[in-house]
């Protein structure tokens, strides 16, 4: 009897202990299982919303062409370049419209591109990113000797090893005050650190140099980013450059209205484009600028200049930098435009994510240079 009664309470202990576990452990992995429904579901759903992005050139198929720009008259969303036959080559003038730093040209809202791609209930941040990071943990700026550790990374921070590193330095001196010039110091390869140090020594003597920047083009298989960093003159307050189509225009950043800028007088002397390798002056004179004025200061149609493709625009200006009046005017080096300059193309669009959120990538080409669009989807909530 003892032992048929102790038989039996071990298989109510057992039973207990299996029921327990039913209810605990079952709702547990029912959630999990929903929880993992739910990410493929958004997944799903951030793949379809970038291909549309991507793939589609929108209707009007110009629509980020069209100067003045109103974002009413886009009827239907999309990136991709109207005249490319490949896929996910986007145009360079609706990318632009997503950057909203530039809201003096006018670019398409957060909640009208929801509407469109039809996003309602979901939010979501996008980036166009270089496919890897250049920073410079050293530099020396003491004209005429350049020195720069880079180092190569990429996204996800891993080092990238045996990639080129051309550095090109473009100035301007007060003996030769209409040129720009061009240096190009010696080719380095990243170490196994993803690091490499380059140096140059400029021809010009100390006491002429007036403005330098540096371009660093790092290429891996034929993939590369292209970056500027600034000797003396920063980028911000003295000119943001556009690019629309054929169409380049210069404006003074800045809150106050046209009406309200401080009348000074500034002149364009260079204008160059920079596509690989190769530099070409586009506009050379003295064509005089004035705050003040109006929407732009100063635009030029250049004939094609969109089919070549530049990456980066580099300006010359006979200018007072902010912050150095007392210093009067110096030739100023330029580089843009916005955030082109810096390597990505959208440094971020939309919201900030909240909740359960997905990650999706892709390689996309905007004017011949490849970039990965980033896209965070979540749903919002109640």
């Amino acid at each position: 009897m003892a032992g048929e009664l102790y038989e039996y309470m071990i298989g109510l202990f057992i039973t207990g202990m299996i029921f327990t576990s039913a209810v605990i452990v079952v709702p547990n992995l029912s959630y999990v299982n929903l929880l993992y429904v739910d990410q493929q579901q958004l997944r799903n759903t951030a793949l379809e919303a970038l291909k549309a992005m991507f793939l589609d050139p929108g209707y009007p198929v110009d629509w980020g062409s069209q100067d003045p720009f109103n974002q009413e008259d886009v009827q239907r969303f999309g990136l991709a370049y109207a005249s490319s036959d490949s896929f996910y080559v986007s145009d360079p003038d609706k990318v632009q419209r997503l950057v909203t730093e530039s809201k003096e040209w006018g670019y398409i809202e957060y909640d009208k591109m929801r509407e469109l791609l039809g996003l309602e209930g979901y939010g979501f941040s996008l980036r166009i990113l270089p496919p890897f990071n250049v920073t410079f943990p050293k530099k020396t700026f003491d004209p005429p000797n350049l020195n720069f550790e880079v180092s190569v990374t990429l996204l996800d921070g891993r080092p990238l090893a045996n990639a080129m590193v051309n550095m090109m330095i473009v100035y301007s001196t007060k003996s030769a005050q209409e040129d720009l010039y061009v240096e190009h110091a010696q080719n380095k390869k990243t170490g196994s650190l993803g690091t490499c140090e380059v140096a140059e020594t400029l021809d010009a003597q100390k006491n002429d140099i007036q403005d330098v920047v540096a371009i660093f083009k790092v290429t891996m298989a034929d993939v590369a980013t292209v970056v500027a960093i600034y000797a003396t003159t920063p980028q911000e307050e003295i000119v943001d450059i556009h690019m629309l189509g054929d169409t380049i225009s210069l404006w003074i950043p800045g809150d106050l209205p046209p009406e309200e800028q401080p009348e000074e007088s500034d002149w364009v002397e260079n204008l160059v484009t920079y596509n690989g390798d190769n530099f070409e002056l586009i506009f050379k004179g003295s064509d005089k600028i004035t705050y003040g004025q109006g929407y732009k200061l100063w635009s030029k149609t250049f004939k094609g200049l969109k089919q070549k493709e530049p990456e980066l625009l580099i300006l010359k200006l006979w200018a007072v930098p902010k912050g150095e009046g007392k210093r009067g005017r110096r030739h100023v080096v330029i580089v843009g435009p916005n955030p082109n300059w810096m390597g990505s193309r959208v440094l971020q669009y939309g919201s900030k994510p909240q909740g359960v959120t997905v990650k999706v990538q892709r390689n996309v080409i905007i004017s011949g240079m490849t970039y990965i669009a980033e896209m965070i989807l979540w749903k919002e909530s109640l």
